[in-house]
């Protein structure tokens, strides 16, 4: 299952056992801390499928650097299938926060995709 990528196993350290029970807890901070290990590679089984996952559940729950890691993995193509229409939607999920990185992302977005229907991308 799409969990199993991020899921403590026995011979993870205490330290990454406890960050796991937090993130399967529902902690956005663990969440996001087990998917930069992901994306990183610094997880004993670190995967694009597991940085997706705990990027996905703390973006949204709210956590901007989530939101803008996430985006940028859609944006780029990073581990999944580029999707700009998903891209925007976590840049925009940001900016409604001040974030101002997400807010220039999302104006750039939209000026490199001419037509496309990308809200917010006109000024958020």
């Amino acid at each position: 299952t799409a969990t199993t990528a991020g899921r403590a196993t026995p011979g993870d350290s205490q330290m990454r056992l406890e960050l796991t029970a937090s993130a399967e807890a529902g902690d956005a901070g663990a969440q996001y801390r087990l998917a930069v290990d992901h994306f990183l590679g610094t997880h004993p089984r670190a995967s694009d499928r597991g940085a997706l996952y705990w990027f996905g559940h703390a973006a949204g729950q709210g956590h901007v650097p989530a939101q803008l890691l996430l985006a940028q993995m859609y944006e780029s193509g990073w581990g999944v299938a580029r999707d700009r229409t998903r891209a925007a939607h976590w840049y925009r999920m940001a900016a409604a926060t001040g974030d101002s990185l997400a807010a220039g992302k999302l104006r750039i977005l939209g000026a490199e995709t001419p037509g496309a229907d990308i809200p917010g991308a006109d000024g958020v």
